[in-house]
């Protein structure tokens, strides 16, 4: 595995790991999880012809909190930009994972110059704006009753179909060996789910010149269809792919049909850095 290393961003430690080389690929993860949760199938496909560089979020797995405050997407978007800048990274294609969808958006309305091609996966532009949100949804995330190996169970439960995981057991175990490697702490996984319920850019996302790749899964119970529907109808040159019997975390569900179509996405680019 690559070295995962900490660089200071502002006033926070973020933990990152690079594989491969080429034109940048850079992975924004989502709610709570941490790198470690992109599929190995995935990282290593992508890897194979771009430098590929994930991270985990301020608050989550190995990165820093950077204080008591509240959190807020803007100041994710920020800490990616700062990233990307210390890497070297003038521009790059940006895929964002659910909150990490939302963190990508921001990123590509603040600095529109650094995204290339943008992949937005199982997100919403506003959770508020779309639809009534599901608090029973958010809130069994964080919910801390029943231990650690209780909430992991819990939130696998709300990422995958009941015929998914009894199908796929291999699959969750190893998420929820992941899931142990480095759990956020509750404090912040409640900050930084106020922050994703708090963001709203629906209303600027004509604005996105980036291409955009929209893509979702058909059961996806946190971010049913309009949210993507919403995103894909508002950015000018988007294109929306709909994955069947996929929950929210189609990449995790489908690494290699992810990829493919990633990828085929990707090298319409000029990736000229």
């Amino acid at each position: 595995m690559e070295k995962t290393e900490l660089v200071r961003i502002g006033n926070v430690d973020l933990a990152y790991r690079v594989r491969g080389k080429g034109f940048p690929v850079l992975l924004i993860m989502g709610l709570t999880a941490d790198m470690d949760w992109w599929p190995p199938s995935f990282v290593k496909g992508l890897s194979s012809s771009y430098r590929v560089v994930m991270f985990d979020n301020r608050g989550s797995g190995r990165s820093h909190a950077g204080g008591l405050g509240p959190f807020s997407i803007e100041e994710f978007a920020k800490d990616t930009a700062g990233l990307m800048r210390n890497l070297g990274m003038k521009r790059a294609h940006v895929i964002g994972l659910s909150m990490g969808g939302m963190i990508a958006q921001q990123l590509t309305l603040d600095c529109p110059d650094m995204v290339d091609h943008l992949v937005l996966s199982s997100t919403s532009c506003g959770v508020l704006r779309s639809r009534p949100p599901r608090l029973d949804v958010y809130l069994n995330a964080i919910n801390p009753l029943g231990g650690r190996t209780e909430r992991a169970r819990r939130i696998l439960a709300m990422l995958f179909s009941d015929r998914f995981r009894k199908a796929n057991s291999d699959v969750i175990a190893d998420l929820e060996r992941r899931y142990f490697i480095a759990p956020t702490n509750d404090y912040n996984a409640v900050r930084q789910l106020i922050a994703a319920l708090r963001f709203d850019c629906c209303h600027r996302l004509s604005e996105v010149q980036s291409p955009t790749l929209v893509i979702r899964g058909d059961s996806d119970d946190i971010f049913p269809g309009r949210d993507a529907d919403l995103i894909a109808g508002r950015i000018p040159c988007s294109k929306l792919v709909v994955m069947k019997d996929a929950g929210h975390v189609v990449m995790n569900q489908y690494p290699e049909k992810c990829l493919d179509i990633i990828l085929d996405f990707l090298q319409q680019a000029p990736e000229a850095e």
